[in-house]
C-alpha cells in the first residue's frame, strides 16, 4: 500500500480520477490520508508517507517538490444569506458579523480573504464543517459565507444557488506534489499521473 497525503478541496474536485488511472495503470494499492495543505508536510518529515499535495514549494529534506498548478478560491454564500447579511455590499463590520464557515482550526483561507477585504482585524462566528462536500452544502444553506474552490462553486454560481460576496477578489492557492527522491515505477508513474491531471 502507498501512503498519500492530499488535502481535502482537491480530493473532493480532481485527484480521486488521478488516483484511480494510476491504480488501474500500475496495479498498486493507496493509502489516502487527508491533511490540510498547509500541514501536509509534516507526514512527508515523519516518514508516514511517500508523497503529500501540499502549499509548501520548499522541498522537504530527501524530497523532490514539482509545482503542478493553483486553485482559485471564491468567497460564497447562498444570495438569501448576503441580502440578509450583506445588503449594503461587504465591510468590516458586516463581515464581523455574518457567520463564516471554517473546514477546521487549520483552515487560512476565511482569514486570508478578511484581512485583504477588511484590512481589519475582525473575529466573526463561525462554524466547523470538516468535509468539503459538506462544507459546500453548508455554505449553499445558508449556515454562512466560505471560500470555495471554483471547481466546487463555478455550478453553484451558474444556478443561481451561490453568490460571490466580492467578485472582484479571490485568492489563488498554488499547489506542489513533493514525493520521496527515490527511484519507483509506482511513485514515477502517480507523479506523472497527478502532474498531467
Amino acid at each position: 500500500i502507498i501512503p498519500i497525503v492530499v488535502n481535502a478541496d482537491s480530493l473532493a474536485t480532481w485527484f480521486v480520477p488521478a488516483l484511480a488511472r494510476a491504480a488501474r495503470e500500475t496495479g498498486a494499492h493507496f493509502e489516502v490520508l487527508r491533511a490540510d495543505e498547509t500541514v501536509s508536510t509534516a507526514a512527508l518529515r515523519s516518514r508516514t508517507v511517500v508523497a503529500a499535495l501540499t502549499a509548501t514549494r520548499a522541498p522537504v529534506p530527501g524530497c523532490i517538490s514539482t509545482r503542478i498548478g493553483a486553485a482559485r478560491y471564491r468567497a460564497v454564500a447562498s444570495p438569501e444569506f448576503i441580502a440578509r447579511h450583506f445588503p449594503n455590499g461587504t465591510s468590516a463590520s458586516s463581515l464581523a458579523a455574518a457567520p463564516m464557515l471554517e473546514f477546521d482550526r487549520h483552515d487560512t483561507f476565511q482569514p486570508r480573504y478578511l484581512r485583504a477585504a477588511t484590512r481589519a482585524r475582525v473575529d466573526p462566528p463561525r462554524h466547523y464543517v470538516p468535509s468539503s462536500a459538506e462544507f459546500a452544502r453548508a455554505v449553499e444553506l445558508g449556515m454562512g459565507w466560505g471560500m470555495l474552490p471554483e471547481a466546487q462553486s463555478a455550478e453553484g454560481i451558474a444556478a443561481g444557488r451561490l453568490a460571490e460576496l466580492t467578485p472582484s477578489r479571490s485568492l489563488k492557492l498554488p499547489l506542489y506534489w513533493q514525493r520521496w527522491n527515490l527511484h519507483s515505477p509506482v511513485l514515477d508513474a502517480l507523479s506523472q499521473i497527478v502532474e498531467e491531471e
